[in-house]
């Protein structure tokens, strides 16, 4: 039998083209200037910015929650304020990540009409500069613990996210045995502020837009964060 493969394989091989393939002929592709991009991004009357903050520390379960806490005030916060008068402003929508090499990444994402985008940087700015200067009141984070425990207790009810969730957590643990979850009762608003401090520190973030310039000024919660 392995005769037979080495003799159609041989036969196979003598039969290719030996001659040289002649080379496409393809048409160049022309890039879109920043210009041409702005003319067609300036006809939608949508917007939408998205913010980042990254902070390297070690992956554990405390962090995690942690991180989630601090992303649920800051949509707290932001849905209030960019409500009131960013126009087009459905929500606001967070997502953390965290792994070992990147430490935690927190992302936020909204819509907002396109003339208003001058006045939601500046809000985004205050807010920001609102959190690093004074903690949250006790009625905010009596909100983020419940919703805490929602999200824990609506867990087994969702099989596909309890997996993702014990996954997630099991890298955190580096493959110890799963801690108990981190008690939700602890978190007081000193306690966040603290965290939000260092967290949010105004290095730490980055932004991009879509239809809007990019005119939030992280530089500005530099003084803010220095007075502390």
């Amino acid at each position: 039998l392995s005769e037979y493969r080495e003799e159609m394989i041989t036969r196979y091989i003598a039969s290719l083209p030996t001659q040289a393939v002649a080379s496409l002929n393809l048409p160049a592709l022309s890039l879109i200037t920043p210009s041409t991009y702005s003319e067609r991004l300036s006809a939608v009357k949508g917007a939408m910015r998205g913010l980042q903050v990254g902070v390297r520390v070690p992956p554990s379960p405390e962090s995690n929650l942690m991180a989630d806490a601090i992303a649920e005030l800051l949509r707290m916060r932001l849905h209030e304020a960019l409500r009131e008068v960013a126009g087009e402003t459905y929500g606001v929508h967070v997502r953390t990540t965290f792994n070992e090499s990147q430490g935690v990444l927190i992302n936020m994402l909204f819509q907002n009409d396109s003339g208003q985008c001058s006045e939601t940087a500046k809000i985004v700015e205050l807010e920001l500069a609102r959190m690093l200067n004074k903690p949250p009141s006790e009625i905010e984070v009596q909100a983020v613990r419940d919703k805490g425990r929602k999200v824990i207790a609506d867990l087994p009810q969702n099989a596909a996210a309890y997996a993702l969730v014990m996954a997630d957590q099991w890298q955190l643990n580096q493959g110890k045995p799963l801690a108990k979850i981190p008690d939700l009762a602890e978190y007081t608003p000193a306690m966040m502020h603290e965290y939000i401090k260092s967290w949010l520190e105004p290095s730490r973030w980055a932004s991009g837009t879509f239809n809007c310039r990019n005119e939030i000024d992280f530089d500005k919660l530099k003084s803010v964060f220095a007075a502390k």
